[in-house]
């Protein structure tokens, strides 16, 4: 089993992406000209991608899903997930109705 805590996250701020931020492996890259709000972006970032990369290496079938032809479609309730923590600050930041 992998120590959650022994991975770090990177964050490399790139103003030439074409999208607001994505997370690739322990990297997260986020381009400051088109993110308006950080704190959103990184909720939406490590709250639901990271965090979920790093669930599936905890389970006992990570290292055995080719043996067991397992495939991984999330992608579709990941992003929902993702579009509902990236909102998460916004009832503090007082744009709730």
């Amino acid at each position: 089993m992998n120590d959650i805590d022994s991975d770090l996250i990177e964050l490399n701020l790139d103003e030439e992406l074409m999208s607001n931020a994505f997370c690739s492996k322990s990297v997260i890259n986020v381009n400051p000209l088109r993110c308006f709000n950080f704190h959103n972006t990184l909720n939406h970032e490590i709250g639901t991608h990271w965090t979920r990369k790093m669930n599936n290496r905890c389970q006992v079938y990570y290292k055995k899903k080719k043996k067991f032809k397992l495939k991984s479609n999330v992608q579709v309730s990941e992003e929902g997930l993702a579009s509902l923590n990236t909102h998460l600050l916004q009832a503090e930041q007082g744009l709730d109705s």
